[in-house]
């Protein structure tokens, strides 16, 4: 439902008939490829990502055809190929760490940041950030998706209301921020896409 959704708030039809899930962890990375397995290219496919900030560079219908563009896909982001960038070809090249955090994690990573700069520095550690390039301070604000703890409850207790099991609020708030830290380091992106067309649709509604 989640991808037929999404597709229809663009303009496009599609029933989610398949799906595929990618696990990334920061140093993972997936070369340029074509999703052209489906019997049919008439419908979009759906790409949702949850955790870890990502870069995703969707290049043309050839390897060669034209450079890639480069996008910042974080936690939450939706990316529609449908129409003529339905068989583009596209990559994930790069996983940022810790881009995905609690208010909580957050917190302590700013203060660890802090601690580490306050810190001095050898002459060898010196020579090697002369080196570096340098990002600008607000980049990592763009790049980093915090969540906060009302959130965080908001799920904990829409999963618990759910629960055929009955497991208590407790528990859920346990699972949840497992989750929470699991994706501190890793990325799930979700893909979504119709398989066949819709005279194969038509075929199996007129023989039901």
């Amino acid at each position: 439902r989640l991808g037929s959704a999404i597709a229809s708030a663009v303009g496009y039809d599609m029933k989610a008939e398949a799906g595929i899930v990618n696990y990334y962890t920061v140093k993972s990375n997936m070369g340029p490829h074509q999703d052209d397995a489906e019997l049919t290219f008439d419908h979009p496919i759906v790409g949702f990502s949850l955790g870890c900030s990502a870069v995703f560079l969707l290049g043309g219908r050839s390897r060669a055809e034209k450079t890639p563009i480069a996008v910042l896909l974080r936690s939450g982001d939706a990316v529609i190929m449908g129409g003529e960038s339905r068989l583009c070809f596209h990559s994930v090249p790069r996983i940022f760490p810790r881009t995905f955090l609690t208010k909580e994690r957050a917190e302590e990573e700013q203060k660890k940041k802090k601690q580490q700069q306050q810190q001095p520095m050898s002459k060898r550690e010196a020579k090697r950030q002369r080196n570096v390039v340098r990002i600008p301070a607000e980049s990592d604000d763009a790049t980093t998706t915090c969540v906060s703890d009302e959130a965080v409850e908001r799920v904990a207790t829409r999963l618990c209301g759910e629960d055929e099991k009955k497991r208590p609020l407790a528990w859920w708030r346990v699972e949840m921020a497992n989750v929470c830290e699991y994706l501190a380091d890793h990325r799930v992106n979700i893909n979504m896409r119709q398989v066949e067309g819709e005279e194969a649709h038509q075929k199996l509604s007129s023989v039901s």
